[in-house]
């Protein structure tokens, strides 16, 4: 696949699945969130108030895993 069809798929993927999954790792323990998100093209947004503690740990901590909820579309 070449990758600009590769970015199409991605983005067609992620501009239809609204809900997921933020993962990271903090004092060596998985914290994981379930979330909403959306997009401008590759760039991904989650609405959350200023100050929380989603805010603070992304502060912090500079990798993430995110995975999609494929069975729910929107």
């Amino acid at each position: 696949m070449v990758q600009k069809d590769l970015k199409e798929q991605i983005v067609k993927i992620i501009s239809n699945h609204r809900t997921g999954v933020l993962s990271s790792v903090e004092n060596n323990k998985p914290h994981s969130r379930y979330m909403t998100f959306y997009n401008d093209d590759l760039t991904l947004f989650t609405p959350t108030k200023k100050g929380t503690e989603k805010i603070e740990e992304m502060k912090k901590i500079l990798q993430f895993l995110f995975s999609l909820d494929l069975k729910t579309k929107g």
